[in-house]
């Protein structure tokens, strides 16, 4: 599986202990996209993305609910 954001492969997620794998599917890439993503796409891109949205969200006065779901349908405009 490939990274909708980087396009690099999907990390996969082991048991800390038994170096099992107990994840393959990536994280979710909303708002950024509708996809998967790899670990450092979801920490350096999403999960900033998520935040710049919060606080937009704030600072209109908009309530947090609303905004996440706009933005997960791609339709936020701060513009």
């Amino acid at each position: 599986m490939k990274c909708s954001i980087c396009g690099g492969p999907i990390d996969e997620h082991r048991h800390p202990e038994t170096g099992e794998v107990y994840w393959t599917e990536g994280h979710n890439a909303e708002p950024v996209n509708d996809g998967r993503c790899c670990t450092v796409c979801n920490d350096n891109v999403v999960i900033s993305r998520r935040m710049t949205d919060i606080v937009q969200a704030m600072k209109a006065d908009t309530s947090v609910e609303d905004i996440l779901k706009c933005s997960i349908k791609g339709e936020v405009s701060w513009g």
